[in-house]
């Protein structure tokens, strides 16, 4: 009980991220250098061919004095992203919403072990022919029940999440997007 109540605690304890991603289809694109541009949004894709390869979703959060920040969590969207060899993103959503909730934590009753030792004089009338009396010691071990009450936890923290469609380029390269950019700028 108290290993599975310890494993609870420090994963609840721990700010961490989860990745999520639904491929829409069975392609494998090559991964993008970690510095490559991303097209963030559809303005730029106007005029451009591509194809939604699939859903990525990022979540993270914070409990107690472990935190993870919403720039954690975009650095590893974009991250991702690039390992997925996306050219872009579209369909981008950013959400942080705070949580609270509490946990209770059942009573349960443990053993602790006792050892008494014992020493004495014995007298005794017996049967009305005579009295006894002698000397005895001994050792004795008992488990004594210890109660530990019931006790109620709360947690609160946020939950930042990201997600969005990746896109590949089917036609203009991500090299004359960003050449179109400089020339306009």
């Amino acid at each position: 009980m108290r290993i599975i109540l310890s494993f609870l605690g420090v994963l609840f304890l721990t700010g961490c991220m989860s990745v999520s991603y639904v491929p829409y289809n069975q392609e494998v694109y090559p991964k993008k250098l970690k510095d490559s541009p991303l097209i963030l949004g559809s303005s730029l894709l106007a005029k451009r061919q591509f194809t939604n390869i699939g859903l990525l979703t990022v979540r993270g959060g914070s409990l107690g004095s472990s935190y993870t920040s919403m720039q954690d969590v975009e650095k590893k969207f974009f991250g991702e992203s690039r390992k997925k060899g996306a050219d872009g993103i579209v369909s981008i959503k950013i959400n942080s919403a705070p949580y609270a909730y509490e946990s209770y934590i059942p009573g349960y009753t443990s053993h602790k072990r006792v050892t008494t030792s014992h020493f004495g004089n014995v007298f005794g009338n017996t049967s009305g022919s005579g009295s006894y009396s002698g000397y005895y010691s001994g050792i004795s071990t008992t488990n004594v029940p210890v109660y530990h009450p019931g006790y109620t936890i709360d947690y609160s923290g946020v939950i930042h999440s990201m997600s969005g469609e990746l896109i590949v380029l089917l036609e203009n390269t991500l090299k004359d997007i960003v050449t179109e950019l400089e020339i306009s700028n």
